[in-house]
């Protein structure tokens, strides 16, 4: 029961929540874009012709950003979650 009533609490604040709402305005995928957004106006971390690899890409918010940047043309890679990269040791 505890449960339930915690998960009711995070999504009321999930629906609440300022960076929800302004995503779901604008058209972005998930509120981490924000966040891109503001590392790269700080950090400047997307530059013009650079590659970004997005691993799992889901849901693909911060590609958005990077496509969208006016500093474009960057190229993106977005690798989807389909499976698991197998590591091994040489």
């Amino acid at each position: 029961m505890k449960r339930q009533a915690k998960t009711r609490q995070w999504h009321q604040k999930h629906v609440n929540d300022f960076y929800v709402k302004q995503s779901v305005e604008q058209g972005y995928r998930s509120r981490s874009a924000y966040k891109l957004m503001e590392i790269d106006d700080h950090d400047h971390l997307l530059l013009p012709g650079m590659v970004l690899v997005d691993l799992g890409c889901a849901p693909g918010g911060w590609c958005q950003v990077a496509a969208s940047a006016p500093q474009s043309p960057l190229r993106w890679l977005p690798l989807p979650q389909r499976r698991r990269l197998q590591w091994r040791q040489w």
